[in-house]
């Protein structure tokens, strides 16, 4: 699956926000992604970049480790999350636009989370009698030839 992260300066509250395409129930900040899913970031309101602290979750077409992510305004990159990479794990990143007004580029932390784990909706409940055995009908008898 593919996920965009789209991020902008909101210079009211000195933060960006952010919006993830599709829909994430942990929000674009703290994205829950899956092995070999695509991550694509993107701003429109200068030079960005997206720098992993410590480890990186990404690689790309090649396997290769990807430990920062930059673009001009407007511009979409990213990369693969790697297969190798355990599950339930959390990497921090950090987020930095040059808005070009001559100030210090604007910086902020979310982070992404590989969550492999089944969908817990569709688990049969306590109690459900969906998937039970029914009643057994009895086995046929076998008839004797002639």
């Amino acid at each position: 699956m593919q996920h965009r992260i789209e991020f902008w300066y909101v210079p009211a509250t000195d933060k960006f926000a952010y919006k993830i395409t599709p829909r994430n129930p942990n929000g674009a900040k703290r994205a829950k992604v899956k092995h070999r899913d695509q991550m694509r970031w993107r701003c429109d309101d200068g030079s960005w970049k997206v720098t992993f602290k410590n480890e990186t979750p990404l690689i790309d077409g090649f396997g290769n480790p990807i430990f920062e992510v930059t673009g001009g305004a407007g511009g979409t990159f990213g990369g693969y999350i790697s297969a190798a990479t355990p599950a339930s794990t959390s990497y921090p990143y950090s987020v930095e636009v040059d808005l070009g007004d001559g100030g210090p580029p604007k910086q902020e932390d979310p982070e992404i989370i590989i969550d492999d784990f089944p969908d817990m909706s569709r688990r049969r409940k306590v109690g459900s009698t969906r998937n039970k055995p029914g009643p057994q009908r009895p086995k046929k008898k076998k008839r004797k030839k002639k």
